[in-house]
């Protein structure tokens, strides 16, 4: 940090004070640090109070906010935390944000946006303002410069909020193409595709676990990453694989490679009915990002597609292998 500021401007932070030249110093030291205006939520929280004290909600811990479906309220937290939750693909819950206080949940309303697609669950004692269009018409007439302030702080945030999602849409749909592109060659591109899957989630290593095709419930470590090479792992999972598995996982029983304290989410690769394929991916010592999991999402069920498609034609290769032999054994006879 010492060496940093240095080359910035000259401050003169340890070096020998001078008080008229301090004010120029610390409006340098923010900009350069670019600390952002106060959040206006916090900063009228008391004042919040009076205007919608009637709508204030006390939560206790693992209540439920709101589910997915219609609502009408703008809620802003005032203390403690909401989990936020969406539902996979495969109906999955998982947690994909914290809503701490200061927070606002479900901006739409205030665009006439009233179905939501997620669900809020309070982790403590939670108190919540459930503010609906009308409690939001009256502070902007009561106190108009308050409104603004907020609706230009929300704008902000929804905006950012926005652009996230159109990165992450860019990066699916890129990773969509990749992934079938590297597909096409299925046998000699397999490792590709694991370590493109590694590359994109931003973990240390990607494992791909098999449910045996005779057996149901029999899984086997097939391969990984760490193996650089597509020949078989075959090496039988314990009671750490099973059925049961799903998004999340905290770690109790090591995986094959993983390590006490590394960050783990497990992927079953579903194709209707059937179940071949866990995806299972760490991070040594790291949080998987919500930004990762939303991208991953969209991506399991077209690998488990095209796992389940080639698995099929590796079964008719083989069969039709065996038959040849067989045919050709009998006509030597």
């Amino acid at each position: 940090m010492t060496e940093i500021l240095k080359g910035h401007n000259k401050l003169n932070i340890w070096g020998e004070f001078k008080k008229e030249q301090a004010a120029e110093d610390i409006v340098n030291l923010k900009s350069w640090l670019k600390i952002e205006v106060p959040n206006p939520i916090i900063k009228y929280l008391k004042d919040f109070d009076v205007y919608f004290k009637k709508n204030k909600i006390l939560l206790e811990a693992w209540k439920l906010l709101f589910s997915p479906w219609i609502d009408k309220n703008f809620y802003i937290i005032t203390s403690w935390t909401i989990d936020i939750f969406r539902y996979t693909f495969d109906w999955q819950k998982k947690e994909i944000w914290k809503a701490r206080a200061g927070s606002f949940i479900w901006e739409w309303v205030i665009f006439w946006r009233f179905q939501k697609d997620v669900e809020a669950i309070a982790s403590s004692s939670v108190e919540v303002f459930a503010l609906t269009k009308e409690d939001l018409a009256l502070l902007e007439k009561e106190s108009p410069e308050k409104a603004m302030e907020l609706y230009k702080y929300i704008i902000e945030v929804t905006n950012k909020r926005l652009l996230d999602s159109w990165k992450e849409l860019a990066n699916i749909y890129e990773a969509t193409n990749k992934i079938i592109e590297l597909a096409k060659n299925w046998e000699k591109s397999f490792l590709d595709i694991m370590q493109y899957l590694k590359s994109l989630l931003m973990v240390d290593y990607v494992t791909f676990v098999e449910n045996h095709p005779a057996i149901d419930g029999f899984f086997f470590y097939k391969y990984s990453t760490e193996l650089q090479s597509i020949w078989n792992l075959n090496k039988k999972a314990g009671d750490e694989i099973n059925k049961s598995l799903s998004w999340p996982y905290e770690w109790k029983i090591p995986f094959f490679w993983s390590g006490k304290n590394d960050s783990v989410y497990i992927v079953p690769l579903k194709n209707g009915k059937s179940l071949k394929w866990f995806l299972i991916a760490w991070k040594k010592k790291w949080m998987v990002t919500d930004n990762e999991m939303r991208i991953s999402s969209n991506i399991w069920p077209l690998l488990g597609s095209i796992v389940e498609n080639n698995q099929k034609e590796s079964e008719k290769k083989a069969k039709e292998m065996s038959k040849n032999y067989f045919d050709k054994g009998m006509s030597s006879i």
